[in-house]
Order: C-alpha cells, then sequence, then structure tokens
C-alpha cells in the first residue's frame, strides 16, 4: 500500500504561528522595561492576528474556520471520546484543538486592545492617543484587564503543550527503553570496552516496562491510600482550605505586621536596621524577577531551537531546561544531555546531534552577554566565582534546597558585607590606620 503525504498547513500557517510565538514572547518578557520594544511587539502581534483571522476565511481548505469550528456538543463529545481512548483522527485541527484556536485569538485581540488602551492613558500615544483624557480615568482597571489577558494567554499556550508532551512522552518511553537496552547500552559497553556478561537485553527492557507501569500507576496508589483514611481526606481538605485563608490574610495585613515588626526595633538603630531591611529586599526583587525572566526566556529560546531542529519533546526538555537554569549551570548540561540522547534516537546521526549543542550554546550565549546583564543587571553584585563558591557550599551543607537558596542568602549577605565595608571605611578605625601608615 503506497502511503501519500497530505500537506495540511500551508506557508502562511507556519510562519504565522513562529512569529506570533516571539512577537508574543518578546511583548511578555519586555514590558515596561522596554517600552518601545513591548509596544511595536504588540503592534505585530494585532497584526498578525488580523491577517489570520481574513487568512481564516479566504485561505486554504485546513487554515479556514469553516474547517475545524464545531459546535459545543461536537467539543463535547470528542472530548469524553478522548477520555475514554476511542477518539477518532482528524486532519486538521479536532474539536478540542479547533475551540482552543478560536479562543486564543480572541484572548490576543482582548490583549493587544487593551494594550492599546493602556499605552493611551499612560503614554498618550497610539492609535487611541486622541481618547487618552477619557481613558486615563480607567487606566488601572485597563492595566490590571491587560495583565489578565495576556496571563491567561500564556495559559492557553503552554497547557495544551505540555500535556500533548507528557502524552507524547508516556507513548515513547517504553520504546526509548527497548531501544536503550538493545541498541544504546551495548554500543556504549563496546565503546567504552567494559564486558557485559550475563546482559540479557530482553530481561532488561521488561524490567524497565515493569518499573515504568509501576511509575504510571503511583497517582493512582496514592488516591486510593489517601481515600482509605478518612483523618488524611480531612488533613488534605484542611490544608487545600486554610493555605489560601492564611495566603490572603497575610497579603492584606502584610504592612501591618511589617510595621509591628519595625515598631519592636531599638530607637537608636531602627533607621539603620530599616535601610539595610530595604536594601536587602529591593535586591532580592530585582533577583527573583530577572531570574524568572531569565529562565523564561532561555525555556523559550531551548523549545524554539530543538523544535526547529525535530526533536519530539521540544516544549517538555526546552521549558524544563529554562526552568532548571535557576540553578547555574544545571539546566544547560541537563538539557543538553537530554535532548541530545533524544537527537541519536530520533535521528541515529551526529548532525542533530550538533544542532542541539549548537541551540544550548547560543541559548547559554544569550543568557550570559545579554538576558543576565539585562534582566537581572548588577543587582546581586557577586563574581562568578562566589556564585560557583556559594552553590557549591549550599549544596554541601544543606542539599538541593541549599542550591536553591545559595544566590537569593549570598545576595542577602553581600548587602550586608557591602554596608560594614562601607562603615568601615568611614570610621576612625581605618582613618587611624591611614593616618598611621602616613
Amino acid at each position: 500500500m503506497i502511503q501519500q503525504d497530505i500537506k495540511v498547513w500551508d506557508i502562511f500557517v507556519r510562519v504565522f504561528h513562529w512569529s506570533l510565538v516571539v512577537a508574543f514572547a518578546v511583548a511578555y518578557l519586555s514590558e515596561d522595561d522596554l517600552l518601545m520594544l513591548h509596544v511595536y511587539a504588540g503592534y505585530a502581534v494585532a497584526g498578525l492576528v488580523f491577517l489570520r483571522l481574513l487568512w481564516g476565511f479566504v485561505g486554504t481548505r485546513h487554515a479556514r474556520f469553516s474547517d475545524f469550528v464545531y459546535s459545543a456538543e461536537d467539543v463535547k463529545g470528542f472530548l469524553k471520546d478522548t477520555l475514554y481512548l476511542r477518539a477518532k483522527r482528524y486532519i486538521g485541527h479536532n474539536p478540542a484543538g479547533g475551540m482552543m484556536v478560536v479562543l486564543m485569538l480572541i484572548i490576543l485581540t482582548l490583549t493587544a486592545a487593551s494594550g492599546v488602551a493602556v499605552y493611551a492613558a499612560e503614554e498618550a500615544a497610539g492609535p487611541l492617543a486622541m481618547l487618552a483624557q477619557s481613558l486615563q480615568q480607567y487606566e488601572d482597571i485597563l492595566e490590571e484587564a491587560h495583565e489578565i489577558f495576556a496571563n491567561v494567554m500564556v495559559l492557553l499556550i503552554v497547557v495544551p503543550m505540555l500535556v500533548e508532551q507528557v502524552r507524547l512522552l508516556i507513548q515513547r518511553f517504553p520504546e526509548w527503553i527497548e531501544w536503550y537496552s538493545s541498541t544504546a547500552l551495548p554500543w556504549l559497553a563496546d565503546k567504552a570496552g567494559v564486558e557485559l556478561e550475563n546482559f540479557d537485553p530482553a530481561q532488561f527492557s521488561d524490567m524497565l516496562k515493569a518499573y515504568w507501569k509501576e511509575i504510571s500507576t503511583a497517582a493512582f496508589k496514592v488516591i486510593d491510600l489517601v481515600s482509605q483514611g478518612g483523618m488524611a481526606v480531612a488533613a488534605v481538605l484542611t490544608n487545600l482550605v486554610l493555605i489560601p485563608v492564611v495566603t490572603f490574610y497575610l497579603l492584606r495585613d502584610w504592612d501591618l505586621l511589617v510595621g509591628g515588626i519595625h515598631d519592636l526595633l531599638p530607637r537608636n538603630m531602627e533607621g539603620e536596621i530599616s535601610r539595610m531591611a530595604g536594601d536587602v529586599d529591593r535586591v532580592l526583587g530585582a533577583f527573583f524577577r530577572g531570574q524568572l525572566m531569565v529562565m523564561l526566556a532561555l525555556g523559550l529560546i531551548y523549545t524554539i531551537g530543538l523544535s526547529v531542529v525535530g526533536i519530539e519533546l521540544a516544549v517538555l526538555i526546552g521549558m524544563g531546561a529554562g526552568l532548571l537554569s535557576i540553578v547555574p549551570y544545571l539546566g544547560s548540561i541537563v538539557g543538553v544531555l537530554v535532548a541530545a540522547g533524544a537527537a541519536v534516537y530520533q535521528f541515529h546521526d551526529m548532525y542533530h546531534v550538533l544542532m542541539v549543542l549548537l541551540v544550548f550554546g547560543f541559548g547559554q550565549a544569550a543568557e550570559g552577554m545579554y538576558l543576565t546583564p539585562k534582566l537581572v543587571g548588577n543587582q546581586i553584585g557577586l563574581h562568578p566565582v562566589t556564585v560557583i563558591f556559594a552553590v557549591l557550599a549550599g549544596g554541601q551543607l544543606f542539599g538541593f534546597l541549599g542550591i536553591l537558596l545559595a544566590l537569593p542568602v549570598a545576595a542577602a549577605l553581600n548587602v550586608l558585607v557591602r554596608d560594614m565595608h562601607q562603615k568601615y571605611r568611614t570610621s576612625s578605625l581605618y582613618g587611624s590606620a591611614q593616618g598611621g601608615d602616613g
């Protein structure tokens, strides 16, 4: 039987997808720090959405809305069939995918429109500049709505992609086990000159598959165990209720708590302690915000790069490597190893492994030369050697938690050390020592 390739997405749709990803990512990451870049990226998003809406009526067959917009009953039936693993395959978007496309276009339109309104209210510029005075009274509401729409859009993009990637991981994992035990492991043993005595690839593969089956059903076992204990269920429900309640009151009364602590400080030291606490707060705030932006940017770079290379689990590997970059060098190391292994499994050549290395090399170069200096800046003020030492010391003393907390703790200590150094330089002790030398 001759297989015939069916072209589903035309060149416009493919270019639109990647252009929209880049434009939205730039707009989302830049925000107020790079206002004009944020504005132009937002205009690009609005223009792309307009072109896609137009193409949905005049484009090729599978790009038209008539091909993938279904009724609510069809969507409900497809989701039900999916849960029972009996959903049929569609050429193009399935009913759930079509609904997601329409919803994303609506949210993107609302995001762009609210962004234009905020720009007019704050800067009296843009297409709605003539309405600036009228919009200024709604500035806070418009800005809040713009942020909500943008964050909802991120969820609409990320969640379905991660779900699909996890589904693909579950589907492919037994195949990877078979390939690793029958091909990769014997090849590595041969190149390393190691004899695998009494090694049975089939038995090793069956053992790994059995472990994978146990892992995949562990969640259901946990649910069964929890459901058998009334006290455990009560504890879980209590935590689910208490956590948001306590969080709400902490956020509401935070200023009162800080004021109470402030009132307890010794009066002769109150000003100094408040100033140092403020400095630490500013440094840590800037560090965490900048580091989060760096992680997301790296995840996006890795994801796009690995997708271009052709790695099936590009989103899972790329975003995972980006999130792991909260620990210096961990994200790039883990990402390279996993992505290179996936490339060897899929393509069986070194060309795609080299392309993976180039993707992560570009990501590291972008992080070192632009992302970290621009988004984090010199807020921490730590030398690279100090960063490495802090991470190693944190891991040695407190394990993985110490690795995570090493940099923020080192940044806070650095503020205190700088303050002590400044006091010493202005102290009589330093002045007397200088005088004695003269």
